[in-house]
């Protein structure tokens, strides 16, 4: 068995630099809502702050702020938001008239894909109350882009006044560099005014960096080096007095 010398201590850190990935750099444009409803929203129908459509009770209404309770009757949910410190999260409404219903509330075109990658979508979500029977709200991500099949992952009802996390990964083979992610809140069969709103906050869209790899490499080149040197100094013993290196 090859020796090692005090010197290996690449050897060490092997597991570390193959297993642990480098911090992802969020893609999206404004994940936090931290700088307003409209940036980065890719749908101009989404940065108007509410559609009445000419009929009550089949609006769809939305808004940004710290929070929602305090925008009058049936805004409500978490009282802040789920970004550490003080800060926004974006709501959701549907008129109590609209059932069986699918609505894109939130999508954001992203460039720069690669295929081959990975891409993983995370947030958090909420709703203001325990929904009635058949008034549970929903939602669900679609994932599109050119030369790519369109995924679409849906999401359970989120629990009440407190953030639960979703997330969805899935690897990109599409042939376009824009990758077009979109939200839409799925109405119950017995909707009702209040049942149909939901919450949600930190969105991330991250994928592989190259440091991760780096760093693995780094470390392999390290081992490798240490190996080499080993082999050395063992081949170096085999060979006759006066003949061996210094």
């Amino acid at each position: 068995m090859l020796g090692l010398t005090k010197n290996s201590w690449c050897w060490a850190f092997l597991p570390l630099g193959v297993c642990l990935p480098a911090a992802a750099q969020n893609l999206l444009t404004n994940g936090n809502f931290e700088t307003g409803d409209g940036t980065g929203v890719t749908n101009s129908a989404l940065t108007n702050g509410r559609d009445n459509s000419g009929v009550i009770g089949s609006y769809l209404a939305w808004d940004v702020r710290a929070d929602a309770s305090t925008a009058g009757t049936g805004w409500t949910g978490p009282t802040s938001d789920h970004t550490p410190g003080t800060g926004q999260y974006q709501y959701i409404t549907r008129g109590s008239s609209v059932k069986n219903t699918t609505t894109i509330v939130w999508q954001e075109a992203v460039g720069g894909a690669s295929s081959g990658h990975r891409y993983t979508f995370t947030g958090y979500a909420s709703i203001p109350k325990t929904p009635g029977s058949n008034q549970s709200p929903t939602f669900k991500l679609t994932v599109s882009a050119t030369g790519f099949t369109t995924q679409t992952f849906t999401f359970a009802t989120p629990s009440v006044a407190s953030w639960t996390v979703f997330q969805y990964g899935f690897n990109y083979n599409g042939t376009g560099s824009t990758i077009t992610y979109a939200l839409s809140l799925i109405t119950g069969s017995s909707n009702t005014s209040g049942d149909n709103t939901i919450s949600w906050d930190d969105f991330t869209l991250t994928a592989p960096e190259p440091s991760t790899y780096a760093a693995g490499l780094a470390v392999i080149a390290c081992v490798a080096w240490q190996w080499r040197a080993a082999r050395r100094r063992n081949a170096a013993k085999t060979l006759p007095a006066g003949t061996r290196p210094a």
